[in-house]
């Protein structure tokens, strides 16, 4: 079954859904809805045995839950959902692709969470964020993957906690949470504990850790693994293992920074094998969220002292022009603003404040204010206003174009402000 819009723009179609729920199915039929804004509703889509459901192009504002299914799977592609107060995917399998997730409750709780290049910001949960269970009556495993995704200013007890772990590429940042990732293995087979060129920075898990792994049998052989990680700069410690089971194996990781500790307790006797170090890190700017890496960090590909190990984390070499030297706050007011709609399609309005006359009158800006964007690998694709000719306080359209008028592909961009001594950045993404 297909419900479609006949735009197919969730902002041009909307269905108020007045306190009520999307609606369910419980036969084997897949039913898939594109392009349509639903909002005010008690609750989604209640999938039936053997359905599933897929929404694309949708958009879901002050709807309490998504989809509930029944070994079944909901997939949510190029989707926006903010404001739902109870677990947005329930039950069996969820997938979120390209999907910007903020002002919500819980996101998913199941035997199998998928996500990929998704925005996951300002939600607040009494319960893991993410909570994947062991299909134990299922004989099948508790899986959460994750690749590509921004995890930014979540409050949860945990971001992710489960069996199974996978992340690859993924930036967490301004969480506040008793760690960022919680491993519980010993049940079953498959509860891999796999991290793969993260960045873990900036968040607050204070008397606590930003990863916790445990266990209490080694009877599935489980792999444990944090290769090419950054973890740096948070409130307490890097990593927390509560058994010599559960151990992880670190290779070429970077644990700097974090104030109760970096190679404490039992990985303490890891920092000087297969790579690991605990060095400053040089990140573009910390302050301003720009995670790339300076020509001299120390986490570059095949840099000193670990010339054997390729990229620390998630984001490239390569600064603004500028963003070598940081001058802090005091040189006056630079922000910018969350890109406004986030997803989105055709275009997307930017808003920007930098160098505005402060309190004694003057103009602390030296410099005039450059805005562009990037691609995820951090090539500038656009310059979306000249340098000289910008305004101190304004906002730009972007149409999702290059500098030569060509369509850019689907995909996460990072819009980036600098006066020439500071940068401040924010994610966007394109849905084609």
């Amino acid at each position: 079954y297909l419900l479609r819009s006949q735009s197919g723009d969730p902002a041009a179609c909307w269905l108020d859904l007045q306190g009520y729920e999307l609606g369910g199915q419980h036969g084997f039929q897949e039913v898939e809805v594109e392009g349509i804004g639903f909002r005010n509703g008690s609750g989604g889509y209640d999938v039936g045995l053997y359905g599933g459901v897929v929404f694309r192009f949708c958009e879901f504002i002050d709807v309490a839950w998504v989809a509930r299914t029944n070994e079944s799977g909901a997939r949510l592609e190029d989707c926006t959902v903010t404001g739902a107060t109870e677990t947005l995917i329930t039950f069996d399998a969820a997938t979120f692709h390209r999907c910007h997730l903020h002002g919500n409750a819980s996101l998913a709780t199941g035997y199998n969470v998928y996500l990929v290049d998704c925005v996951i910001e300002n939600n607040v949960s009494d319960s893991p964020l993410i909570d994947v269970q062991a299909a134990l009556y299922y004989g099948g495993c508790g899986l959460w993957q994750c690749d590509n995704c921004l995890f930014a200013d979540n409050r949860a007890p945990q971001i992710l906690s489960g069996s199974g772990i996978r992340c690859d590429g993924c930036t967490f940042v301004g969480n506040e949470a008793a760690s960022i990732a919680w491993h519980l293995s010993g049940i079953e087979a498959c509860e891999d504990l796999i991290l793969r060129n993260c960045t873990i920075v900036s968040n607050d898990a204070a008397g606590s850790a930003q990863l916790i792994a445990d266990g209490w049998d080694d009877y599935w052989e489980v792999e444990r693994r944090v290769y090419n990680c950054l973890i740096a700069f948070n409130t307490g410690s890097a990593v927390h293992v509560l058994a010599e089971i559960a151990i992880p194996e670190f290779g070429c990781t970077d644990l700097f920074g974090n104030d109760e500790g970096d190679w404490t307790g039992l990985i303490a006797d890891q920092l000087p094998l297969r790579g690991n170090i605990t060095a400053e890190p040089l990140l573009c700017s910390l302050a301003g969220r720009d995670f790339h890496l300076r020509d001299a960090s120390p986490c570059a590909p095949f840099s000193p002292p670990n010339e054997t190990c390729d990229r620390i984390g998630a984001w490239p070499v390569g600064c603004s022009a500028g963003a070598a030297e940081l001058r802090g706050p005091s040189a006056g007011r630079l922000e910018l603003r969350r890109p406004q709609p986030n997803p989105f399609a055709r275009q997307v309005r930017i808003a920007y404040a930098c160098g505005v006359k402060g309190a004694g009158g003057a103009d602390p800006a030296s410099l005039p204010p450059s805005l562009a964007v990037f691609d995820a690998v951090g090539r500038m694709v656009r310059r979306l206003k000249p340098t000289p000719g910008i305004a101190r306080e304004g906002s730009v359209l972007w149409d999702g174009r290059d500098e030569r008028g060509a369509l850019l592909p689907s995909g996460l961009y990072i819009c980036r402000l600098s006066d020439g001594t500071r940068s401040r950045s924010r994610p966007v993404l394109l849905v084609r």
